[in-house]
């Protein structure tokens, strides 16, 4: 086993930001701690290793269209980097083991000065509006949009960024294979085409709460900075700028 099929099985089993997964990661090669789990004492990580399938799970997300960038690829956006070094923020801390991969665009290239736009899902029309034309203007300056593919102002900033000739960066907290929300399908679709679609989770897992809020911690690191359109007092887009604030 390498080193990338080991991120990959790693990165399966292990929910986004672990923090004691991504400090056995930072510190020991990732087949070491793959095996270490394969034969070391009994636990929840361990049962989930030995059910895994390696060359299976590799296969389907080749079949699936995917790619796994790890860190040290020339794709691997710098900016993720310095989650290695931040507190943690809602018991989730480190930098992704890999990332799983769709589309036509560069991801390292993509969000090199790229700027986050998020938002409600709930959004007013004029809301919409606004997002749409400060990514469509973002796009005509050469300068990616990044958000995270849901309704409401991620949906109007995408849309905005499709607009313009620079492609636009969605992250998503389910794999890649299972679209969501389900009704963007065709949004995720033109994206992939000159974009990219991004997540931390392989192909048939879905989003939750959990995944969610790590989620917004990658939109908030790969970009140079985050814009809120609308939010409510209690919005998760919010816990985005929790990441962005930080000086990185």
């Amino acid at each position: 086993m390498d080193e990338r099929l080991a991120r990959l099985c790693l990165a399966a089993i292990a929910e986004p930001g672990h923090p004691a997964m991504a400090a056995a990661v930072s510190e020991f090669p990732a087949t070491e701690v793959w095996a270490g789990l394969l034969g070391g004492p009994d636990g929840p990580l361990a049962r989930r290793a030995r059910a895994v399938d390696p060359e299976g799970l590799r296969a389907r997300t080749h079949a699936c269209g995917q790619r796994f960038v790890i860190p040290g690829d020339e794709e691997w956006p710098s900016g993720l980097e310095a989650l290695a070094g931040c507190d943690p923020v809602a018991q989730l801390s480190g930098e992704p083991l890999g990332l799983w991969v769709r589309g036509g665009g560069h991801l390292g290239e993509a969000t090199s000065g790229a700027v986050a736009i998020v938002g409600a899902r709930a959004s007013t029309g004029y809301g919409d509006t606004v997002a749409a034309e400060l990514a469509c203007g973002l796009s005509e300056a050469g300068r990616s949009v990044v958000s995270g593919g849901a309704y409401g102002i991620d949906a109007a900033a995408h849309r905005g960024a499709l607009a313009g000739p620079t492609p636009t960066v969605a992250v998503l907290a389910g794999g890649l294979d299972q679209p969501y929300p389900s009704g963007h399908g065709a949004l995720f679709g033109r994206i992939a085409e000159r974009g990219v679609l991004v997540s931390e989770r392989s192909p048939g897992e879905h989003p939750t709460r959990v995944r969610f809020l790590a989620r917004n911690r990658l939109i908030a690191a790969v970009t140079q900075g985050a814009v809120i359109v609308e939010a409510a007092a209690r919005s998760g887009a919010r816990n985005t700028l929790t990441w962005a604030a930080p000086p990185r």
